[in-house]
């Protein structure tokens, strides 16, 4: 960071952030993140907790001098910190950083939307709820099929992936799972009924298929972690993907699946091996083991593959070193939405 004088008085150059390959241009507050500079100027990075626990703002700074904040080393190694990757919620630049963000263009900016329930149920211990948006007048809802919104119900405010295509219809999907002591799960499934007015914020988040790739790909995902994947698969049908996929779902019991008859739907319109995983009980229907001990059962080498992971944190990490580390996965090939649960 240089210092430039003028008359006695010390101007302090704030530093220039440059994403790449779009050229898009902001200058970063010498007090705030890389993420915190990039989001008040309306660039659309991927972010989760913000607090360098989940690695979802795991970007490489091709050019430049940065400083780190306390982070989870389990998530951005000292290797990937030597190749130049950064968390740019815990990174603050000491000069004019160049990083590398792919399809960024692609990305919608993100606004206030506000629609009406049209569908609300609940299957086992989730509730399904489809929100037709109506307000902007006009406006059309655009997203990639991933990403997340901020939802507001009173003054909480939640983050919860789409779980549907982009749709012509305007209606966007959301899974919530219910928790005994959750607030937020708690009054969506005794209070939001058809009709009930909902507000969010998105599209967010980078989470989204490599639609320039032709390699296989693993989905893998715990609990609720299937909503973005559901949209995802569903994106792949209405692009008539012919790549080969392979999904593993992980959830403690039975009960907490839900939405199998559509995935037996999905299973019969893509080139799919669909692995439905239980780690706490037993049933001849149903593999038995965490996803990452069905994966290693599996999989010898991952070079040739892409990996599409969501779920709870611990999983994201587990599965992250098992790819990475012992599966010969490239690690720009490994996309992940890790959740950081508040009830």
């Amino acid at each position: 960071m240089s210092n430039s004088h003028f008359k006695g008085i010390i101007i302090i150059a704030m530093p220039q952030i440059t994403i790449k390959p779009d050229n898009i241009i902001f200058i970063c507050n010498i007090n705030d993140s890389v993420l915190e500079a990039a989001l008040s100027n309306q660039v659309n990075l991927s972010y989760g907790c913000k607090n360098g626990l989940c690695g979802s703002c795991k970007y490489k700074i091709i050019n430049g001098d940065f400083a780190l904040n306390e982070y989870n080393k389990s998530i951005l190694t000292d290797e990937e910190l030597k190749e130049g990757y950064a968390l740019l919620c815990r990174t603050t630049a000491t000069t004019n950083l160049e990083i590398f963000v792919p399809n960024l263009q692609n990305r919608s900016t993100p606004r206030i939307a506000i629609g009406n329930i049209s569908y609300i149920v609940k299957q086992n211990k989730v509730s399904i709820i489809t929100v037709k948006i109506k307000s902007p007048a006009g406006f059309v809802f655009k997203y990639l099929a991933g990403q997340y919104v901020n939802l507001f119900v009173r003054n909480m405010q939640r983050s919860y992936s789409i779980a549907n295509a982009c749709q012509e219809n305007n209606e966007v999907m959301f899974h919530v799972k219910h928790y005994d002591d959750g607030i937020f799960s708690q009054m969506v499934q005794n209070e939001l009924k058809i009709g009930s007015v909902l507000r969010f914020h998105g599209p967010l988040g980078g989470f989204s298929l490599n639609s320039l790739s032709s390699s296989p790909i693993l989905f893998i995902c715990t609990g609720t972690g299937f909503a973005p994947i559901k949209a995802i698969l569903e994106e792949c049908i209405n692009g008539k993907c012919k790549r080969k996929m392979y999904l593993y779902w992980g959830n403690k019991q039975i009960i907490d699946f839900y939405l199998l008859d559509d995935l037996h739907n999905i299973e019969h319109k893509l080139d799919i091996k669909i692995n439905l995983c239980l780690s706490c009980e037993n049933d001849v229907r149903y593999r038995s083991g965490r996803v990452t001990d069905c994966v290693v059962d599996d999989f010898t080498d991952l070079m040739d593959y892409e990996v599409y992971a969501c779920g709870n944190l611990s999983m994201i990490e587990n599965l992250y070193k098992l790819c990475c580390e012992k599966l010969n996965l490239n690690k720009d090939k490994f996309y992940s939405d890790a959740f950081v649960p508040s009830l």
